[in-house]
Parts: structure tokens; sequence; C-alpha cells
């Protein structure tokens, strides 16, 4: 990403590509990725991102701020790729995206933006539900 310290100490540059990535404004950010997996071994990936009501789990089935936290993170990963895929998708002569699983609902939203015509829906846990709603209370 080519960040280099600058003379003060106290603040970095980055090249174009570190711009893209870590600022926080672009989409496909990774920030909220490193603050959720930073130095975590695989096994504890997986672990958090299972479904349960632990504390210690990522998606937890009654939602929470480690949902949150999960959601937010996939979104800044997807936000980017829904931006490229959607118009190579066909939706042309369809009325209806469903994004099941879609967490902060970016796809659907994404289509829904760039097919005028397309109404979006999302299927996701009820825990989650108000997670999703949060992000598209954001659009109104």
């Amino acid at each position: 990403l080519n960040a280099s310290r600058n003379a003060d100490t106290t603040s970095y540059s980055l090249s174009q590509v570190g711009e893209q990535f870590l600022v926080s404004d672009n989409p496909g950010h990774v920030n909220n990725f490193l603050g959720l997996f930073w130095n975590v071994s695989p096994e504890a990936l997986l672990e958090k991102a299972s479904i349960a009501t632990n504390d210690n789990y990522m998606l937890q089935t009654g939602g929470g701020a480690l949902s949150k936290e999960f959601i937010a993170a996939m979104k800044s990963q997807t936000s980017f790729a829904a931006q490229v895929l959607i118009p190579l998708i066909g939706f042309e002569s369809s009325s209806l995206m469903v994004d099941v699983g879609g967490g902060s609902g970016t796809f659907a939203i994404e289509a829904c933006r760039h097919h005028g015509h397309l109404h979006g829906a999302v299927y996701e846990l009820e825990g989650v539900c108000p997670i999703t709603e949060e992000y598209l209370r954001t659009l109104i």
C-alpha cells in the first residue's frame, strides 16, 4: 500500500492504492475488516463468523454489537463489488431482487440504484434485521 511516514512522524502519506483501501470514504475500504480480524487465527475467524448466541461469536442470533461489527466489515468489503457486478447482471426482465443473507443490503440497494424499475428485498436473520433497517434508514 506504500504508506510512508512524514517528517513530523504523526502522519502518513498513502499511495493511490493505499487510499483506495484505507480511506473510509472509498468503496471497498478494508478498515472495518482490519479492525474486526486484525491478528486473528483462521480458527478464531471461523468461530467469530459462526452463528450462535454466545458473546464470543460474531453473528449472534439476537443481533447485538458483534453482529453490527461483522455487518459493517462485510459492507465495506462488498460495496465496491456490488458497484462493479450489478451493472453486469441482466435485471431488465426482473421486477424483484432478493438479497439472501444480505446484511446491510448492499447488493439490493445497488441493484435498485442501477435498475430504476427494480424492487429490492433483504432476507436476513431475525436478530440482524434491525441492523439492516439501520442501513436502509440512512438512505431515506
